[in-house]
């Protein structure tokens, strides 16, 4: 789940119209009602981020792989959160690791990088209902209310998969006017290639786990006036980066009692008020 991972990475399900088709013993009112009454859980989480894109300059290919690891303890009721994981960065043959801590406490946000706390609260404002514990239950909410989808039974578990755009990620999630934003900014498209998320729910309508997948390029259009060879030709040059987004997370415990303390030194959190891994 990724309301502590838009803390770390820019991040990341769904929108569109229609309904569950009950053909199984596990009906939509059966699923909302047990996402209604979810307060506390545990999960753990596995992402891999691959990018590629290739420089019009020099036809070189840059190549990265990040991979990130989390355990998170959410308790709704109290509205606090607690991360530990790390993230393992591979470009071109050089490999970075970064252990990484999150602690979140009503509005305000915390990240522990290389052992040191910042306050973020100030940068994750726009993204509050990401951070605050049930953002993984209203969008899954969101998701069987809006998307057409059906379910299917698969052994113990009732499951459903359906396709989705970025575009929709950015819309369930209430990102679409940063994601626009960002993108008139930028003067840059987004193609969604693939896309899909599965979700396994218990016979009771507890999810068990969530996986999804997206192939995405996204298109940086360059305008004639910033063009400084003229002999390059312009159609050649909007660079473009492809993304395979991989994402697997499995819920270990539903509603059971937590113990979340707040970490050592966050007290002594300093304002990020700039990337940490910039000297």
């Amino acid at each position: 789940m990724r309301k502590i991972l838009a803390l770390f990475i820019v991040g990341f399900v769904v929108f569109a119209s229609g309904c569950v088709e009950e053909k199984t013993g596990l009906t939509k009112e059966d699923i909302l009602n047990a996402l209604e009454s979810i307060n506390t859980m545990e999960y753990g989480e596995n992402i891999t981020i691959s990018m590629h894109a290739k420089d019009p300059m020099s036809n070189e290919t840059l190549s990265v792989r990040e991979s990130i690891a989390i355990r998170a303890l959410i308790d709704g009721t109290k509205n606090v959160s607690l991360v530990r994981g790390n993230v393992t960065v591979h470009a071109n043959g050089d490999a970075l690791y970064i252990p990484l801590e999150a602690y979140v406490n009503g509005t305000s946000a915390f990240i522990n990088i290389n052992g040191t706390w910042y306050d973020v609260r100030n940068m994750t404002q726009a993204y509050e209902e990401l951070y605050q514990g049930n953002a993984d239950i209203k969008y899954l909410e969101k998701l069987i209310r809006e998307k057409d989808i059906e379910i299917e039974q698969r052994g113990d578990l009732y499951v459903f998969r359906t396709n989705i755009t970025f575009d929709e990620l950015m819309n369930v999630l209430n990102r679409s006017t940063v994601l626009h934003n960002l993108m008139d900014m930028a003067n840059m498209s987004v193609r969604t290639n693939e896309g899909w998320i599965e979700v396994g729910f218990k016979e009771d309508g507890t999810p068990v786990y969530l996986k999804d997948y997206f192939n995405i390029t996204m298109t940086f259009h360059v305008s004639q006036s910033m063009i400084v060879n003229s002999t390059i030709d312009q159609s050649s040059i909007n660079p473009s980066i492809e993304f395979i987004i991989q994402d697997s997370e499995r819920i270990f415990s539903i509603n059971e009692p937590l113990n979340i303390t707040k970490p050592q030194g966050v007290e002594n959190a300093e304002p990020l008020v700039k990337s940490p891994f910039v000297g």
